[in-house]
């Protein structure tokens, strides 16, 4: 099948409902993975927890504005995991979930 437009190649079909029935098997433009978007989750968790979680905000407590860029960082980490698109993805051409197969 050929692509239409540059933008295809990071289209990916899902086949669920959301909690909200916004997607029903339409096609919807990803380019994080299952793998990946799990690593985000996971990695802007413990970027978001390491400056309000007592143990770990200990550590970085001296970092003075860097404590600002990690939780930035994390939070920007949890979106793309959340929406499954990452914008840089898209700039470097990277997409690691798999294209649907029409």
């Amino acid at each position: 099948m050929p692509l239409n437009s540059p933008i295809d190649v990071f289209k990916c079909k899902y086949s669920h409902v959301s909690s909200f029935g916004f997607i029903t098997g339409e096609t919807v433009m990803t380019n994080v993975g299952a793998l990946d978007r799990t690593l985000r989750f996971l990695l802007g968790a413990l970027l978001v927890a390491a400056v309000f979680v007592p143990p770990f905000a200990g550590m970085v407590a001296s970092w003075g504005a860097w404590k600002c860029a990690l939780t930035v960082w994390g939070v920007a980490m949890l979106a793309t995991a959340a929406f499954r698109f990452c914008p840089a993805y898209t700039l470097l051409g990277i997409r690691t979930c798999p294209v649907a197969k029409s």
